[in-house]
């Protein structure tokens, strides 16, 4: 509850955001947060950054349609990444 804020009162909000790709062209992005209780809407400038070099879509060893990922889903990282309606170790589901 936000009950007894006044303006100039210091607030900590904590957020989780997970990018679900990360964009060759760009590497910084704006994302606008509207508070609901609040009348301001808070500008976050994030800088989108891939948590290892194998996630990147140029990294050695990638590869779609992967024969490993039953020839639907993406080799990377030691794991294969399915395509939506598709699941498993090896995406055979």
């Amino acid at each position: 509850s936000c009950r007894g804020i006044k303006e100039g009162d210091e607030v900590l909000f904590i957020a989780q955001i997970t990018a679900e790709d990360v964009p060759q062209d760009v590497d910084q992005r704006q994302l606008q947060v509207n508070i609901t209780t609040f009348q301001d809407i808070l500008t976050l400038d994030i800088q989108l950054v891939a948590q290892c070099d194998c996630e990147l879509p140029s990294a050695p060893g990638r590869q779609l349609q992967s024969p490993q990922c039953s020839d639907v889903g993406t080799h990377q990282c030691g794991v294969c990444q399915c395509p939506e309606g598709y699941y498993g170790n090896h995406c055979q589901c």
